[in-house]
């Protein structure tokens, strides 16, 4: 790791309010860098530094597991989930539910059900983004979204047609950047009031990670809720957004949220900072429904060892917004406290250890 960065997340560890010792936080680094350094690499994204965390050796999931999770699933049948317009395609075909797709481009070409027109001016794409609406769909609000290779929220547009309709300039700008490439349209999703009580300016996503053993038994691995910790619509971790843990059974949320270290500050948060919302045993509504679909979806799939779900909450059931086939796992290995004390992770990590 670049001296510099070890630099950057001692200064993160050493500001955190629940952190151990300064002199006992860089001898422990010091010593797995020099005994492990898989558990060395672990330090800081795996929160060790925190008081209280001691089982070291529970930790499984280092930089190389993570690597060699990203190809246990097969490049040529990516194109079903990494494309959303072939994921909405398919899903729905299978009637599965996800996120409504309202249309889509190729760069001028742009697609509304069965109809396809060649747009040349910012005037024409927003007729064209007014003529999507459909009864039932919110009349004001839609997603864009880059068709492909979109992480951590990349390329994602929360648009209102009105506010769009009066800002010409923003306009112009979203109808070049579209152009330029392929993207989709979706309706914006109207989020349960349950979840809008955690932060109601983003949707607030669960992770949903299954994992298809050689056998053929998919299992879903440590559940996790995601939520912006500002006012940003998105609740991706690179956003500034946090994670925490779901308890499987009782459908309840942990106590602490936790903020990527790496693309935030790593605090540990038992109230939410714009909302003042406390996560503890907060009920969830539908996991049982989120369960079955997520498994139905894999189903599907069997050519996917590993993906991650991400599921909506709205008044009207659980949605799947898109399945990603890199999912990350260290997420997953935090609120599990270790891999080895998570049988369908710690079954992975195995599996992935001898693919």
């Amino acid at each position: 790791m670049n001296p510099f960065k070890i630099y950057q997340k001692l200064i993160k560890a050493f500001n955190h309010p629940g952190r151990k010792s300064k002199l006992t936080i860089m001898y422990e680094y010091t010593k797995l860098k020099i005994s492990n350094p898989v558990l060395a690499d672990q330090y800081f994204i795996k929160y060790f530094f925190h008081k209280g965390i001691t089982n070291f050796s529970d930790y499984l999931i280092g930089n190389k597991i993570l690597e060699k999770s990203w190809r246990v699933n097969k490049e040529k049948y990516f194109p079903v989930l990494s494309d959303k317009k072939y994921f909405a395609a398919f899903f729905n075909h299978h009637k599965v539910n996800v996120v409504k797709t309202l249309g889509a481009n190729d760069k001028t070409l742009f697609f509304r059900e069965s109809k396809m027109n060649i747009l040349h001016s910012p005037y024409e794409f927003l007729s064209f983004l007014f003529s999507l609406n459909n009864p039932g769909i919110n009349k004001d609000l839609l997603i864009i979204k880059k068709r492909k290779d979109t992480h951590g929220g990349k390329d994602v547009y929360k648009i209102s047609l009105k506010k769009l309709k009066e800002d010409k300039t923003k306009l112009k700008k979203i109808f070049t950047e579209i152009i330029s490439d392929a993207f989709i349209i979706q309706e914006y999703l109207q989020q349960h009031e349950d979840l809008n009580k955690i932060n109601p300016h983003s949707i607030n996503t669960m992770r949903t990670t299954t994992y298809t053993t050689r056998g053929g038994t998919t299992k879903i691995l440590p559940l996790i809720l995601r939520t912006s910790l500002n006012n940003s619509y998105l609740d991706n971790l690179s956003k500034g957004g946090g994670y925490i843990g779901v308890h499987p059974e009782k459908g309840t949320l942990m106590d602490t949220i936790y903020s990527n270290i790496e693309k935030n500050t790593g605090h540990f948060l038992q109230v939410h900072p714009i909302t003042n919302f406390m996560f503890k045993n907060f009920p969830l509504p539908f996991l049982d429904d989120i369960k079955t679909m997520v498994l139905r979806a894999a189903s599907l799939v069997p050519q996917f060892t590993l993906v991650g779900w991400d599921v909506a909450f709205t008044k009207n059931g659980p949605v799947i917004i898109e399945g990603n086939t890199r999912p990350g796992l260290h997420e997953l290995e935090v609120i599990a406290g270790g891999a080895k004390n998570n049988k369908a992770l710690h079954e992975l990590v195995e599996d992935i250890k001898n693919s």
